[in-house]
């Protein structure tokens, strides 16, 4: 009787330990899947940023050189179109990084 109590008291925490593993297992995905999904919602976002500073920055080129703008202006639209570009090409890496994170984090799962 004291092995069959033993046992069923083994069996018992085996199992807590298995629920245990899976919780993890499918926060681990839901949280993969959350940065996919921020990184994939922000891409645009950042791709009208680079948009508009490209185009701050024609203006800004067109103004200097019709004498109108100066080239301290000009300095910074290029900085502001440098720092957007820069945004961009970072958020295209975090979603490539999250997919490939949310890739292995199912593959564990399975």
């Amino acid at each position: 009787a004291a092995r069959a109590d033993s046992s069923r008291v083994r069996e018992q925490a085996h199992s807590e330990e298995i629920n245990l593993l899976r919780a993890q297992s499918a926060a681990e995905i839901r949280q993969a899947y959350a940065e996919v999904d921020v990184a994939r919602t922000t891409l645009p976002e950042l791709r009208h940023a680079v948009d508009a500073a490209r185009a701050n920055y024609a203006q800004a080129d067109a103004r200097f050189k019709a004498g109108l703008g100066t080239s301290v202006e000009l300095a910074d639209a290029e900085e502001l179109r440098t720092r957007a570009e820069i945004e961009f090409a970072l958020g295209e890496f975090q979603l490539a990084r999250a997919r490939a994170e949310f890739g292995r984090t199912i593959a564990e799962g399975l």
